[in-house]
């Protein structure tokens, strides 16, 4: 039978942190604690798996449980009794605690068991915190348990508030007449604890009267309120926003909450008590210090929710907004020194920074919960830098705690000063960095629509609550007027990685009018503001902004996971400014310039039209030619045979290209009878000629630009793919772009339009693209060749070192490699000869189909180097094409595919054949280089499969080199660890045969001593006979 309720201290604590998956992360933290004399409330843990249970049969399963409850409600009564007394009553926390954190995304009631005998007890010790305990409880059990509206609670608050200050003001003759004459607008100074009892008791009774309107009655026995308050936290974790959040991260839904029955202790009890969140290390920065808020003589739930600013708790935790306001190390110093202490034992017991939840009642300290605490991209690089530098981790440890994905929140936004020219129109507190603008959004629903549009969004709110979740997550930033740095707002923007300043108390909302007021300004909603997360400060309209530079702790941790790494990091990149940001951020080469990006220049693109154009009509005429010579030759003229012989030399030769020999054969030609196709050739010459030019203009070109990247990556590998898209998506399609290709290239019109539709293709991605281009229009490939081959040998005359590879896309038979090996290696020595020059160059091919993983080992024959392209390989070996899997892929990946298999690599599926032209490759050539230059070489999970394989390089994106890097030492580190442990478990397994073969042998050896024996025994019988 299942155990569903555990106690922590009680007696012996049962569960630890061991246990998240089953008593929920705040569950097991508060056990782990107990059992490490850490100062808790006592309580029990109601699991996850009663959770589940109670989805499955609802309230039969509560009735099932509800006896269980009752006993140890009853057992934690007891242990009450020694810690308060025995009159003081049970009252107790009832708190949601999924396995995995999620800050306020679903229910929690305080203060369960209070009824009209434990509120007269309470009353006893203190009047207001009485009725303020009372009117806490009233106002969260019917919100959350019994579903009345929160707002008539928060604006009946608010509008008491409002009356006192009125009141005391000398505006009202009493309280009530003010009551009746003031609104219940948040506008007022009075604080929570500045209301006195009489108040708090008028508000009470207000707050019952709202129930009896509703005809809804709060239950007297406290097993009936916990029952309740048990099923309103199972009912929260299929809540709207719980869901959501769950969505958003990842999360399965059908883990369950576990529930946390905790003893409460008071932070509403008077001068001497309080409440606060602190981080064990600042969440912003990731300095060495503790840091959080805390608010006097109130309870947990106000500092989370962000409608008071609290207090810091020392000064290394203040901000503009409470500046002003004691801190608790300066109002109560002892319980100050004791959470440090604590603080302190806690970080280094759970070897990470902790997001702490603490309750001062009395000057006594208690912790309510535990966690490790969220933060930005940044505060998590410098806490792990230092963890490793102070040795609490090891690098292993430090490197295998990083997101790979992470390292990007390191590269946020900021305003660029020196361009800035406008003054900010107000300030809050700086809550999570980055500096973003957008449109003014007040509703979250209004923020996730206009965000599906594509446009980018500030959501600004008084505060945040966790029913915002969906709006927050699609806003590129947050702004509130009220809170502090440990509110839900600031919370959240930092998990998620989102710009936020809160507590910017300037602002006044207007919600009906849809505006926002600083001042005298008025700025209506969709207007544009820019928030700074870094400073605090918000500009009306847009600001210069600038990507931030990597701070020293995140270059350390790069140069860590460099040394442990196996697997080179290269990058795509097509232009010498992408080339210098992959290195500024640590490539070790280019995996992948595509060449086709070096012709959509404005200048070049009708060439490149021109070109393309001729090129057809080139083959067009040349087979024409050739065949009509072909036709002639058959009355035996030897002669023509030789000019045939020739002219197929000069199309598939390409020394030819570069040298005068084409010229002699045209002379010949000249010279000779050719029976007829005299026209043609006349024809065909004009047409190379114009050809030609086009190549040549080119090629000029695209040398230069190959000598800018080479130059760039200087001492560094630059693999150059050669063009790789239809030559048709060049040519123009609309009737304008035809008539000014007409005008730029002096060519007919109607010549083009034949041309573009001759062209055109119904399957282009498996269509007469890559090497088939090479092999169809030589001439192009051998251009580009040439044009790698000089920039190369030019630079290195000039004492640069660079190493070109030249990639051949789309390649699925030996043969079209073998003969571009030929052609490539006719010109590089053709160049080395006429330089006097040694150019260190190879090539290589793409594996981007099936039959080139098939057909590996001979492919290898003639290059040095693969490189995948999964993008094509996924699409080739899943038939999917990836521009129509969105139609369909979500579906997909509800009920069939783990991942997108566009994003992470397919490794049963794509992942095999991948391991096929490995194998087969190496087996052909052992020293063969292998890389991959796919989207999913970025991908973290996707490394690892290519590290196994022993790959060489991956090859990624600029801005996804920082990642890679951790990534491949991540890799490299599972990799490690999975050996040293099959090590371990062949030399336990070693040991184990080594014992029980000493075993046998002792046995063997007694058995034989016993035998030796009994004979001996036997002889001196026999001797005596």
């Amino acid at each position: 039978m299942s155990k569903y309720i555990w106690f922590f201290g009680i007696g012996k604590t049962e569960g630890g942190k061991d246990l998240a998956h089953l008593l929920g992360n705040k569950g097991a933290q508060l056990s782990e604690m107990a059992k490490n004399n850490i100062p808790v409330p006592p309580g029990f843990i109601i699991t996850t798996e009663a959770c589940r249970e109670y989805m499955k049969n609802g309230q039969s399963f509560l009735r099932k449980i509800e006896k269980d409850v009752d006993l140890s409600l009853k057992k934690l009564a007891e242990a009450l009794k020694k810690m308060r007394g025995k009159d003081f009553p049970l009252l107790v926390s009832v708190r949601s605690g999924a396995p995995v954190s999620m800050p306020g995304m679903m229910d929690t009631i305080l203060n369960v068991g209070t009824n009209q005998k434990s509120f007269e007890y309470l009353k006893s010790i203190d009047e207001r915190f009485a009725y303020d305990t009372y009117r806490r409880f009233i106002q969260m059990f019917s919100t959350i348990a019994l579903k009345v509206e929160k707002e008539v609670f928060e604006k009946e608050f608010e509008r008491w508030k409002n009356a006192y200050e009125g009141y005391i003001e000398g505006r009202f003759s009493s309280i009530t007449q003010a009551y009746n004459n003031v609104s219940d607008e948040r506008n007022t100074r009075i604080k929570d604890r500045d209301i006195p009892a009489e108040v708090l008791k008028l508000i009470v009774e207000r707050y019952q009267e709202i129930l009896k309107e509703r005809s809804i009655t709060i239950p007297e026995d406290t097993l009936e309120q916990v029952m309740i308050a048990i099923e309103a936290v199972f009912r929260s974790w299929n809540g709207e926003r719980a869901v959501t959040y769950r969505k958003i991260h990842g999360l399965p839904d059908d883990i369950g909450t576990a529930v946390n029955i905790v003893a409460m202790v008071f932070g509403n009890m008077g001068d001497n008590s309080g409440t606060g969140v602190l981080f064990t290390r600042n969440p912003n920065t990731g300095e060495k210090t503790i840091w959080g808020n805390f608010l006097p003589n109130a309870q947990g739930e106000d500092v989370v929710a962000g409608i008071r600013t609290p207090h810091a708790i020392n000064d290394a935790s203040k901000s503009q907004a409470n500046a002003h306001l004691p801190t608790l190390q300066e109002l109560m110093p002892k319980a100050y020194k004791e959470i440090e202490k604590i603080s302190e034992n806690l970080e280094r017991h759970y070897k990470d920074m902790q997001d702490i939840e603490f309750t001062i009642e009395n000057s006594k300290v208690w912790i309510l919960q535990t966690r490790s605490g969220k933060r930005t991209a940044r505060a998590n690089i410098k806490i792990i830098h230092d963890f490793i530098k102070e040795r609490i981790i090891s690098e292993n440890e430090g490197i295998m705690r990083l997101n790979p994905k992470s390292i990007y929140g390191l590269l946020f936004p900021v305003i660029d000063e020196t361009r800035l020219q406008k003054k900010p129109i107000s300030k809050g507190l700086a809550a999570s960095p980055g500096a973003v603008s957008g449109k003014i959004v007040l509703f979250p629903d209004e923020a996730e629509k206009m965000a599906k549009q594509g446009e980018d969004v500030i959501l600004v709110r008084h505060e945040t609550s966790p029913e915002d979740i969906a709006g927050i997550a699609s806003a590129k930033g947050i702004l509130t007027a009220r809170g502090g740095e440990t509110s839900h707002a600031a919370v959240v923007a930092r998990a998620m990685g989102k710009s936020a300043v809160v507590g910017a108390e300037e602002i006044n909302i207007d919600y009906e009018s849809r505006c926002i007021k600083i001042g005298e300004q008025v700025i209506r909603e969709k207007e544009i503001i820019t928030i700074d997360g870094n400073t605090g400060n918000i500009y009306y309209g847009e600001v210069p902004i600038k990507t931030s530079e990597l701070p020293q702790e995140a270059i350390n941790i790069l140069k860590i996971s460099d040394r442990i790494r196996t697997l080179k990091i290269r990058a795509n990149a097509d232009t010498p400014r992408d080339a210098k940001t992959a290195k500024s951020f640590g490539a070790e080469g280019i995996g992948l310039l595509r060449t086709e990006h070096m012709f959509f220049e404005e200048e070049r693109i009708p060439i490149m039209r021109k070109m393309i154009i001729y090129a057809q009509k080139y083959k067009d005429l040349y087979e024409e030619l050739i065949k009509t010579l072909e036709e002639a030759a058959e009355t035996g003229s030897t002669e023509i045979v030789k000019h045939i012989t020739a002219l197929k030399h000069m199309r598939v030769i390409p020394s030819f290209q570069r040298g005068i020999q084409y010229s002699q054969v045209f002379d010949e030609m000249e010279k000779a009878n050719l029976n007829g196709a005299k026209s043609i050739f006349q024809k065909f010459k004009e047409v190379r000629k114009e050809y030609f030019d086009a190549l040549d203009r080119i090629k000029k070109w695209i040398k230069s630009d190959f000598k800018e990247i080479l130059s760039v990556m200087e001492n560094y590998p630059v693999t150059i793919r050669l063009i790789d898209p239809p030559l048709h998506e060049f040519l123009p399609k609309s009737e304008q772009e035809i008539i000014s290709t007409a005008e730029k290239t002096q060519t007919n019109v109607e010549e083009i339009r034949e041309y573009v539709e001759k062209m055109k293709e119904q399957n282009p991605m498996l269509g007469n693209r890559g090497i088939r281009v090479g092999i169809s229009f030589p001439e192009i490939y051998c251009m580009q060749i040439e044009a790698i081959v000089e920039a190369a040998s030019e630079l290195i005359k000039s004492g640069k070192n660079v190493i070109p590879e030249i990639m051949f896309p789309n390649v699925i038979d030996p043969e079209e490699i073998k003969y571009f090996r030929n052609v490539f290696d006719l010109i590089v020595k053709d160049v080395e000869k006429s330089e006097k020059v040694k150019i260190p160059i190879s090539i290589g091919t793409m594996i981007e189909f099936p039959r080139a993983c098939i057909l590996a080992d001979q492919i290898a024959k003639y290059v040095d180097f693969f490189s995948f392209g999964t993008n094509d390989l996924t699409q080739t070996v899943l038939g999917i094409s990836r521009d129509d899997s969105g139609k369909f892929m979500p579906d997909y990946l509800k009920l069939i595919f783990p991942h997108n298999p566009f994003t992470s690599l397919d490794t049963s599926g794509v992942g095999e054949f991948i391991k096929i032209a490995v194998d087969k490759g190496r087996k052909q050539k052992q020293n063969l280089k292998i890389g991959v230059c796919g989207e999913h070489g970025g991908d973290p999970d996707s490394i690892s499969f290519f590290n196994s394989l022993r790959f060489n390089y991956v090859s990624v994106s600029p801005y996804r080199v920082l990642a890679a890097r951790i990534a491949a030492a991540q890799s490299a580190i599972r990799q490690k660890n999975l050996k040293d442990l099959t090590e371990k478990r062949k030399k336990m397994k070693k040991s184990s045969r080594r014992k029980i073969l000493s075993k046998s042998k002792n046995k063997q050896k007694a058995k034989n001593q016993r035998s030796v024996k009994k004979q001996k025994n036997k002889n001196k019988v026999d001797k005596v006979r």
